[in-house]
């Protein structure tokens, strides 16, 4: 071989190292999980009763609006799961009255339909 072939050759091995160096990482790795790095999420804080019973009556809204408009089960779910996650608050509806009810995730009411 050559000088110019082993120059070439020298630099496109350095640039194959450097681009394997500094590549972007994946989030789900093997190697995170097993080295014990895990993104934790931030704890939900106590909220006000005030703030507890807003957000309670605009679940309740939006739960009677996908009622009204038609929506299956599953969407029902989705937006309880949405619900709980952003405010803690899981809606249900009552057997005997048919009438919607917030709850938080200790399990006390916060809000009723009238």
């Amino acid at each position: 071989m050559d000088r110019e072939t082993k120059n070439i050759l020298s630099i496109l091995g350095i640039a194959v190292v450097l681009l394997y160096l500094f590549r972007p990482r994946k989030q789900g790795s093997v190697k995170g999980f097993l080295s014990g790095k895990e993104k934790v999420s931030k704890p939900m804080t106590e909220q006000s009763e005030d703030t507890k019973f807003e957000n309670a009556v605009v679940s309740i809204k939006a739960f009677r609006s996908a009622i009204n408009n038609g929506e299956p089960e599953g969407e029902l779910d989705k937006l309880n799961r949405i619900t709980l996650k952003d405010y803690g608050i899981k809606v249900f509806k009552c057997k005997k009255s048919g009438k919607l009810v917030a709850r938080d995730t200790k399990g006390q009411d916060i809000a009723k339909e009238e």
